[in-house]
């Protein structure tokens, strides 16, 4: 669906970004003889999309991390490489390092405002079956990257480039244009009479039923019902349904086309529990006929986008209608093969073709099975569920060492190092909560994370826990932004702030601390201890003083926070009965009664859970009630918070390498407004922080953006929309008795991954 889609971007633009430097060693340091052996990697899930263009996980990224090659690299510290032909040595914690890639790139801002990236190609790169990797094979991933019919994740179509826009427009992808029409349509002019019924035989059948199920599973899941009949009472639409009745999706959809009077337009994005009513029926009538799919002219296009230019076989250039601070990081793709992705012979960069029909990826799509590229391994096959790959003798950085690397699904944390331990793993990436460190110490002879058995490699991880509050759905009247509203959010940030010192320790122990601003500590643009202004999160009462000291208990900071929100629930509206010590009665538009969801697996297995039961104990003491959803499936979360019914939630947020606010926190970008990123799951919209979000993207100089991201992160707290719990640090285990470890390379980060310089691994 399109808004989970956009939410999931933002994990998989931290996935693709941290393997973007799997170029690090210099062409000079050639491997030895290849060691024949197998190297075993697990992974939660397997890939899913073996197509560099439509990647979705952390194993689809790393797939194309071991068979392609990206246009730019970046260092340890996640800036990325300008002159990667020759190389750039730079120092990460006073240790030089060279990076070398694919290209060399210049950027020049012009006097009429644009600004063109210029790159030039090493020359001596060859695809892993003997094709030259050239400035065709660059310019072909990029239009299918912006083609009008492109529906997967990679974002390089938001690069404002000279043209892109006018190459887009005056396309429409058929089923779109169909769901537009209506069932009654009669103008055949871009689809077939029998087009149009089998689209809207499958909306009204299959597809109906799919979208009523999914809100009947949702409910299921959240604990709101048991059978189709009470989830529609909960989904609000039990009128005139008759109690007794055994109800079933269908009948469920049936029921929503007669409430909106077959006006699917009007219900199939704003009942959804997950996947828009349109996007259920295009992917079904897609896998029918492909024509579903493709995009059709219906007005005027260009043919071309004028501010991709090919200047040589070797050479091209980008120009983008103004400066982005994020446009270089986007730049960063993966190369695809235009022999193999797409049609050589119909590619003509002067007469406006590039490899495939415009508006017409089906043949693209149907390279899924065998990934090809430039990088340091080939794809073998898929067999029973694993994933084989073979040293590339062509790679530009020597052959790997190692011969062969197997992905391999394994699912949970316990069971990843128990598969090290036992010999069926090599490499694997567990979450480090307690009990797994203790695991992992307990595998060592040496009672250390790093032994005779298992060696853990620890690294900052690339984003934080926090626990979000909607801002449309936890207010006072009907204005998000009023100082009552924010005084609500305020009265539950701060009881939640209070408490995650005691339940992060609890789950994390030693491996994760509280951070105290919206941002990850990875970043440049986090605020410091000891920077002028730095404070503790939401620890301020109503008058804005300090609740708290040095001296204070932490029972003594739980009271004070206590007290501090029920100041601040008084401010916001709400009856206080004082002599009870309870409150009474919600201002309209808020409630008595709220819930966070909390995906625990349906255990309680994340580390706010514990703030989440304390938060409810100190509610229920003052007459407020906050409960508590566990869904045994994340997928539920993501869910609420596509459709805007989240009122409270917990969750980890992965950055990308620059730390441009505009995807998650501008106004335009809320779940609901299809023109935006869909990100903005807080609601939040300011206009001054809309503008300070756009100041800080549009400028090169990285104190000034800091500056002004120090000015959004006030802002944002301000509004009380976003509680930072934790910073953690992930574990990468490898073999100690199967891996020569001296051959990782050294100084892993969150952008410098296992995966950089695995041509240099070897095994024991």
């Amino acid at each position: 669906m399109k808004n989970r889609k956009r939410l999931t971007a933002l994990l998989l633009a931290v996935f693709c970004l941290m393997s973007l430097a799997a170029c690090s060693k210099g062409p000079e340091e050639q491997a030895p003889e290849t060691v024949s052996d197998t190297l075993v990697v697990g992974y939660d899930s397997l890939a899913g999309q073996l197509n560099p263009f439509y990647i979705k996980t952390e194993a689809d990224t790393d797939v194309c991390a071991l068979t392609a090659v990206r246009l730019l690299t970046s260092d340890r510290a996640g800036s990325i490489v300008l002159k990667g032909i020759d190389g750039e040595t730079i120092s990460y914690q006073g240790t030089p390092y060279t990076y070398t890639g694919v290209s060399d790139c210049t950027i020049e801002k012009n006097e009429d405002g644009t600004v063109t990236y210029a790159f030039t190609l090493r020359d001596d790169i060859v695809f892993s079956d003997g094709e030259p990797l050239t400035a065709d094979d660059v310019i072909f991933t990029m239009y299918v990257l912006a083609d009008p019919a492109y529906d997967g994740t990679i974002g390089f179509a938001s690069l404002p480039i000279v043209g892109l826009q006018e190459y887009q427009n005056g396309m429409q992808v058929v089923a779109d244009l169909i769901a537009e029409a209506g069932e009654e349509n009669t103008d055949f002019t871009y689809w077939t009479k029998d087009q149009q019924e089998v689209y809207w035989s499958l909306l009204t059948g299959e597809a109906g039923t799919a979208f009523a199920q999914e809100i009947v599973d949702y409910c299921i899941a959240n604990g709101h019902a048991s059978n189709v009949a009470e989830a529609m009472e909960a989904w609000g639409h039990s009128d005139g349904v008759d109690p007794d009745k055994e109800m079933t999706a269908a009948d469920f959809f049936a029921y929503l086309c007669e409430a909106y009077d077959y006006a699917y337009a009007d219900f199939a994005e704003k009942e959804a529990a997950g996947t828009s009513l349109f996007a259920i029926a295009k992917e079904l009538a897609s896998k029918k006929d492909p024509i579903y799919a493709t995009a059709v002219q219906t007005g005027d296009t260009a043919d071309s986008i004028m501010g991709i230019n090919r200047t040589g076989d070797y050479s091209f250039t980008i120009t983008t209608e103004g400066f982005d601070a994020a446009a270089i990081y986007k730049l960063a793709i993966h190369i695809a093969p235009l022999h193999y992705y797409g049609d050589k012979a119909n590619f003509d960069y002067d007469a406006g073709r590039f490899g495939f029909e415009k508006g017409n990826l089906t043949p693209i799509l149907s390279k899924n099975g065998a990934p090809l590229g430039a990088g340091p391994y080939r794809f073998l096959n898929t067999e029973s569920g694993v994933v084989s790959f073979e040293a590339n003798e062509k790679y530009y950085k020597g052959q790997p060492k190692i011969q062969t690397i197997k992905f391999r699904e394994m699912v949970g944390d316990s069971a990843k190092v128990d598969g090290i331990t036992s010999g069926s793993l090599d490499i694997a990436k567990p979450s480090l909560n307690a009990e797994i460190v203790q695991a992992i110490k307990n595998a060592n002879e040496e009672g250390e994370l790093t032994g005779s058995a298992l060696t853990c490699e620890l690294v900052d991880f690339n984003g934080y826990g926090y626990i979000g509050i909607s801002a449309n759905q936890v207010l006072v009247g009907h204005d998000a932004g009023s100082d009552e509203s924010k005084n609500l959010r305020k009265a539950l940030a701060t009881l939640i702030a209070v408490y995650r010192e005691e339940a992060i320790q609890a789950y994390y122990g030693e491996m994760a601390e509280v951070i105290e601003y919206p941002i990850s500590n990875t970043s440049w643009a986090a605020p410091r201890v000891g920077d002028a202004g730095y404070e503790t999160a939401f620890a301020k009462d109503v008058d804005g003083e300090p609740l708290y000291d040095s001296a204070m208990t932490n029972e003594e900071k739980q009271q004070a926070a206590l007290e501090a929100a029920i100041a601040y629930l008084i401010a916001a509206g709400y009856s206080f009965d004082e002599a009870a010590h309870t409150f009474t009665d919600a201002p309209q538009g808020a409630k008595m009664t709220y819930t966070i969801i909390v995906p625990g697996g349906g255990q309680g297995d994340h580390p706010a859970y514990g703030i989440a039961l304390k938060v409810k104990e100190a509610l229920a003491s003052i007459g407020l009630t906050l409960n508590i959803s566990d869904p045994a499936d994340a997928k539920e979360l993501w869910t609420a918070l596509d459709t805007g019914k989240a009122e409270l939630w917990a969750a980890a947020f992965g950055e990308t390498l620059d730390p441009d606010m505009y995807p998650t926190y501008y106004s335009e970008n809320v779940p609901t407004n299809d023109s935006g990123t869909g990100r903005n799951n807080y609601y939040v919209a300011d206009d001054v922080l809309d503008q300070y979000i756009l100041d800080a993207r549009n400028s090169d100089d990285t104190a000034y953006r800091k500056d002004v991201y120090k000015d959004c992160l006030a802002i944002l707290m301000d509004w009380a929309i976003e509680v930072p719990t934790y910073q953690r640090l992930e574990g990468i285990l490898f073999s100690t008795q199967r891996i020569q470890i001296d051959t990782l390379t050294p100084d892993m980060t969150p952008y410098w991954t296992w995966l950089s310089g695995i041509e240099s691994m070897t095994l024991r």
